[in-house]
């Protein structure tokens, strides 16, 4: 009793005099306003403001200060990183100058050795992940992620294969294969085409597919039904100018050679042309439909009034 006695008299003078607390065979001697506990927890720490409680945490850690590692092994090569939560049995376990990093589960943000101000969440999540500003929420999110960054990836292996940067990937497998940049995957399988499919760098999206036309900004693969569609014209498109004085009807002898010659009225394009261009434009395509009829209307007026001529005779 008087062993143990004296044992924890020293313990709290040690805690007194250096302001640290250290508990475990190697675990850390020197520096100030730490807590080491586990075996060679901390055991060549010079800072301070360090917590490492499990087997070998922060074991190599020299002026790396205000970190926590919590477990076996987590941050067991760290040197000079700071401010970095490992929390999980080998988490940031190659981190040595990567400084605030929050890696949180087994094998997360394993192999990371210099990247910095990353947030893995999950078993395995960013386990290969060498990079910074990434994000990685879910079971092996971003599992080898290398030189990607400033990604976000939340789901279970989102993104595990991903080797781009400015990516956002939400869902189950969301972007497992994905390996270009700047794109959006939302989806609860590893599929090429997603439910939502985004390119932050052209401002394109997709529904259900990830091939978008150039200049266009959507594309949706399926049928698409809704209750009102409003389609904003700009410009003078509106042909309300065909009901002026001085508008030029095309006389109905030439219509008619026109529609001989051509089999489609003025202005309307051919099914050649419809089928070149990969369809036709709403707007555009009302837009003519209305001008067609209102000049219908004024052939049948003129119609009307030369009935009436012959009425009179």
């Amino acid at each position: 009793m008087k062993i143990i006695y004296a044992f924890v008299m020293c313990m709290v003078c040690l805690s007194v005099v250096s302001g640290q607390t250290t508990y475990g065979e190697d675990a850390g001697q020197t520096g100030s306003q730490s807590t080491f506990i586990g075996f060679k927890a901390g055991e060549i720490n010079t800072q301070v403001n360090n917590t490492f409680l499990g087997h070998s945490s922060g074991k190599l850690n020299t002026t790396g200060n205000r970190n926590t590692f919590l477990g076996a092994f987590p941050g067991a090569n760290n040197t000079t990183g700071q401010r970095n939560v490992f929390a999980g049995n080998a988490a940031g376990f190659l981190n040595t100058t990567g400084s605030y990093n929050t890696y949180l589960g087994n094998d997360a943000g394993r192999r990371n050795i210099t990247g910095g101000f990353n947030l893995c969440i999950g078993h395995a999540s960013g386990f290969e992940n060498l990079e910074s500003n990434n994000t990685f929420v879910g079971a092996k999110a971003g599992r080898v992620n290398v030189v990607g960054r400033d990604n976000t990836f939340l789901g279970y292996e989102s993104g595990k294969n991903n080797l781009g940067s400015g990516n956002v990937f939400l869902g189950f497998k969301a972007g497992f294969n994905e390996a270009g940049d700047d794109k959006l995957y939302i989806d609860n399988s590893s599929t090429d085409n997603p439910l939502i499919y985004g390119d932050f760098s052209t401002d394109q999206i997709g529904i259900n597919t990830n091939t978008v036309p150039d200049d266009y900004v959507m594309a949706i693969k399926g049928k698409v039904i809704t209750e009102e569609v409003r389609v904003q014209l700009f410009d003078d498109w509106w042909p309300d100018y065909v009901f002026e004085t001085d508008y030029s009807l095309l006389p109905l002898d030439e219509l008619q050679n026109f529609i001989k010659e051509n089999k489609h009225l003025p202005d309307v394009p051919s099914s050649e042309q419809v089928k070149e261009q990969g369809g036709i434009d709403v707007g555009e395509m009302n837009t003519i439909l209305l001008k067609k009829i209102e000049e219908l209307t004024l052939y049948v007026l003129e119609l009307k009034g030369e009935v009436e001529t012959l009425k009179n005779k």
